[in-house]
């Protein structure tokens, strides 16, 4: 380590933080309570944030620019800018792994949540997890990557049929995927892939939920009488879907 001496003198410590914001953790004589060093010490690098004079951790300026360069040392703030929504905002950019650190208030946001999953141009999994478990139609904002992801695709249309629109072409799939989508929906069954809307015991329970899902059955399977019946007990108007066959079937 340098010298007491030199730990103590500005221009050398303001020379080290500008090329390492951690070295502030050496500072003697006040230099972490001196406002210019400290800000360029967290522009350097933001976990040096976690060294400055306690003061600094309710300065917005100083953790905005330390959560620009490292979303996470949002940790260090004051519980005040955890909750403030640009604050928050700037660290889940940054860093969608900063969502742990941000305040509960903002994480139950889900208009938040979704403009903090834009801000990271969906990226990151448990943050893409995080919002799509409040608000499943945020899915859409997350990447490719994540819209062919299993587990966060079904959470999403678990929280809201209307998500699997959204999941990846082989997701649409998948009979989990769009059975947790039907039960809530029927209609969601349009966004299924061509082999499951016509798969009679996931169109059975599409229609059953909302008669209107007949539209987007097989061709084969409106002219299954049974399925046709449970449609229409469903919604009336579903008849406008059946076989010409059927819609003159009395019975």
């Amino acid at each position: 380590l340098a010298s007491e001496e030199l730990r103590r003198d500005r221009a050398v410590v303001l020379a080290a933080v500008s090329q390492d914001g951690s070295a502030l953790r050496y500072a003697l004589g006040g230099l972490h309570s001196d406002r210019e060093l400290v800000l360029v010490a967290v522009t350097c690098r933001g976990d040096a944030l976690q060294y400055v004079d306690p003061a600094f951790l309710q300065d917005s300026e100083i953790v905005q620019a330390a959560v620009r360069q490292d979303g996470c040392a949002l940790r260090y703030a004051c519980e005040a800018l955890r909750g403030d929504r640009e604050t928050a905002l700037a660290a889940l950019a940054q860093n969608g792994a900063a969502v742990e650190f941000v305040a509960l208030l903002l994480r139950e946001d889900a208009a938040f949540m979704s403009e903090a999953l834009v801000a990271n141009s969906g990226r990151h999994r448990e943050l893409a997890l995080a919002v799509v478990s409040l608000d499943g139609r945020a899915l859409c904002h997350a990447s490719p990557a994540l819209q062919a992801d299993f587990d966060l695709v079904l959470a999403a249309v678990t929280q809201s049929w209307s998500a699997l629109a959204f999941a990846a072409e082989e997701l649409r799939a998948n009979r989990e995927v769009v059975a947790s989508a039907v039960a809530q929906r029927g209609t969601a069954l349009q966004w299924a892939a061509m082999a499951l809307r016509g798969d009679r015991d996931l169109a059975l329970a599409a229609v059953s939920q909302d008669g209107l899902a007949l539209e987007f059955v097989a061709d084969e399977l409106r002219h299954d009488r049974g399925l046709v019946l449970a449609a229409v007990v469903s919604a009336g108007i579903a008849l406008a879907f059946a076989p010409e066959a059927l819609r003159e079937d009395y019975e």
